[in-house]
């Protein structure tokens, strides 16, 4: 072959290759990045109704130390159920695995929108009878992936969006988690305060018995019992500690740090009564637009139909397109070549037949987890509704008529007309139902919380 032949023969190859680059580079033309930052952030989008989103709120793998800045500032001047929140979001360790699930899903997303690599041969035969070279060089790759790469980046960019919603529902569970554990350590620290106005209370009693015992007014008997009821009372606020600590460490579990003992906020005006709860009607439409699991399924219903759509051009699963050159006796000839699967035997019916199915399979788990959705909005907001007049009975009536109630006793007491077990009997029905205003308040906040979460919307919040 002389130098002229070799010129065009490589001549012809670059052309072969530069009209190949062409095809892959208007295909790949949407190819999707692989910095996951706008994900996280509209993971964060997804719940704003629950979460306030800010700058200094979404979580960056890369900057661990403005993390723990932000941490740091959140926990200055005392800590409310909103920061505390924002502080699990940031520096709970489960959900900053799930964070990088999220990298892991858009680079599967960004593999989809690719192509399998060319393949190139070249063969060179020498002639036995003479010198002559036969030079072939060719250059293929698939078309069929290039005609099914929109389904399938349709396919895995529905997958992805339902990672997301899946990392955002986890996110929605640790905020309620973080709440209900946060009214846990206030309830049990309204509970030792409690405990300590009552044993403030038996004091009381226990002073005005002694009184009574120096003025010759009263028995041995009646002052032993005194001082019990009042030995009981230190007793069940020694034991109120106990659950103070307890809950204090669930929340440091929780929020994955540790807190000093008095930083929680417990003077918070939240806003917690029977006219504050939101129809039902609309906490159900709420609970329909945000709940992750029915925008997953709606993505899951997106990616079947794609699904059926791939398989059916699936039917000629093999389809080549080839560059190929060749010089011989010093010509030069080059072409275009196709290669391609018959679809005789195998017509991918089976295949077709399955994704329908499963079409019809998610659209029914659909239509079953929308009517749970409801059902749940139901429970949890008739929950709610007792609980929070059960509150409402405490506050308002119950402990107000037992405080009158030992006043008038202790008054007619104090005047002979009422014997001290009256007045044991009527300052234990006030200890009691103290006890149970507080935990009829922690039940109460429970109950909205829970509501919250079936709904993923805010309805307590501090002011």
């Amino acid at each position: 072959m002389n130098q002229s032949t070799r010129m065009s023969f490589g001549s012809a190859c670059l052309k072969c290759s530069r009209l190949l680059l062409v095809i892959v580079l208007s295909t790949l033309a949407g190819c999707a990045s692989l910095n996951p930052e706008k994900d996280l952030k509209k993971v964060y989008e997804y719940n704003k109704s629950i979460l306030p989103v800010t700058d200094d709120s979404v979580f960056d793998p890369d900057e661990i130390d403005v993390v723990s800045q932000r941490v740091a500032e959140l926990l200055e001047g005392g800590l409310t159920a909103d920061e505390a929140e924002q502080i699990a979001v940031l520096n709970n360790k489960e959900i900053e695995a799930a964070y990088f699930e999220i990298g892991i899903s858009r680079a599967e997303l960004v593999q989809s929108t690719t192509i399998g690599n060319p393949i190139v041969e070249a063969t060179m035969l020498n002639s036995r009878d003479n010198d002559n070279t036969t030079y072939e060089a060719s250059i293929s790759f698939s078309l069929s992936e290039i005609w099914s790469l929109p389904l399938r980046k349709r396919i895995q960019h529905s997958r992805h969006e339902g990672k997301l919603l899946d990392v955002s529902d986890r996110i929605a569970v640790l905020i309620s988690d973080t709440r209900e554990a946060f009214n846990s350590a206030i309830a049990s620290i309204k509970a030792r305060e409690i405990e300590e106005i009552n044993l403030a209370s038996t004091s009381q009693l226990l002073e005005l018995v002694l009184v009574k015992q120096e003025l010759g007014a009263t028995s041995t008997i009646e002052v032993n019992s005194a001082k019990a009821e009042n030995i009981e009372q230190e007793i069940v606020l020694q034991s109120t500690l106990v659950e103070v600590n307890r809950t204090h460490r669930h929340l440091e579990t929780i929020l994955g740090l540790k807190l000093e003992q008095d930083i929680l906020s417990i003077e918070q005006d939240v806003h917690m009564d029977l006219d504050s709860l939101i129809n039902v009607d609309r906490l159900i439409i709420a609970a329909e637009a945000n709940r992750p699991i029915l925008r997953q399924l709606q993505f899951r219903v997106q990616a079947a139909e794609a699904d059926i759509k791939l398989q059916k051009q699936l039917t000629i699963s093999e389809f080549r397109g080839s560059l190929a050159v060749e010089s011989k006796d010093g010509s030069l000839e080059y072409g275009p070549g196709v290669e391609l699967e018959v679809p005789i035997f195998n017509r991918n019916r089976a295949l077709i037949s399955k994704a329908k199915y499963r079409l019809q399979q998610v659209r029914a788990l659909y239509e079953a987890q929308r009517l749970q959705v409801r059902q749940e909005v139901y429970d949890a907001y008739h929950g709610a509704l007792t609980a929070l007049s059960v509150m409402k009975a405490y506050n308002d009536q119950i402990v107000p008529l037992r405080e009158r109630n030992l006043e008038l006793t202790r008054s007619s007491y104090l005047a002979g007309k009422e014997t001290l077990v009256s007045v044991l009997l009527a300052q234990q029905e006030l200890l009691d139902s103290r006890r149970a205003a507080v935990q009829s308040e922690s039940q109460a906040f429970t109950a909205v919380t829970v509501l919250e979460s079936v709904c993923r919307t805010e309805l307590l919040s501090d002011k």
